[in-house]
């Protein structure tokens, strides 16, 4: 994968057609790019403005931010950025989505779709998500849910990991071959 990408909104239904630019964006669309050492405050933010959703503490734990630091240096941790300013975070590694965030003046604006798009455009033949499951107390939970089963993923058998604040959790997944029958 390239270290910037940027991904057209018009095309999410057929993979094969996403419009790749390199550093160059232009109306309509929004920028992918590796996240950098110099990010790290920014995601420690977003993670406390999230905390609520998953239910911990992260922009403060040490776990956390030595995770962030190692998905950086594996090139696993992404981000977009409007004018000037973190939008969205994601790390992706090993065909699983394991964090996305966006920040609450950033959001329905298509920065979540992009990651996501960003992701399926990887070339894995499967991504997995664990997503804030039906039941779970905050009110913003529904929205996450609702993206990935727009962009193609369908709830998994799998059982989601337990979290620190037992909150309900469900595994989606994706396929490759799920969104090429929906093209053609």
């Amino acid at each position: 994968m390239s270290s910037e990408v940027a991904l057209s909104r018009c095309h999410a239904a057929d993979p094969e057609r996403y419009v790749r630019a390199a550093c160059i964006p232009f109306e309509g669309m929004l920028k992918v790019e590796r996240a950098i050492e110099q990010d790290i405050p920014f995601w420690l933010r977003l993670a406390d403005e999230v905390g609520q959703l998953f239910g911990a503490d992260m922009a403060h734990d040490p776990a956390f931010q030595t995770w962030l630091h190692r998905s950086i240096e594996r090139s696993s941790a992404y981000c977009v950025r409007l004018d000037g300013k973190l939008a969205g975070a994601m790390q992706f590694r090993n065909g699983w989505i394991n964090w996305l965030a966006v920040g609450r003046l950033f959001r329905r604006q298509g920065i979540g779709r992009a990651l996501i798009e960003f992701a399926q455009s990887s070339g894995a033949k499967e991504i997995r998500v664990s997503t804030l499951g039906i039941g779970h107390p905050h009110s913003e939970s529904s929205m996450g849910r609702a993206l990935y089963r727009a962009l193609g993923f369908q709830q998994s058998s799998e059982a989601a990991k337990p979290t620190v604040d037992r909150t309900p959790r469900e595994v989606m997944i994706w396929r490759v071959s799920e969104i090429r029958d929906v093209a053609t």
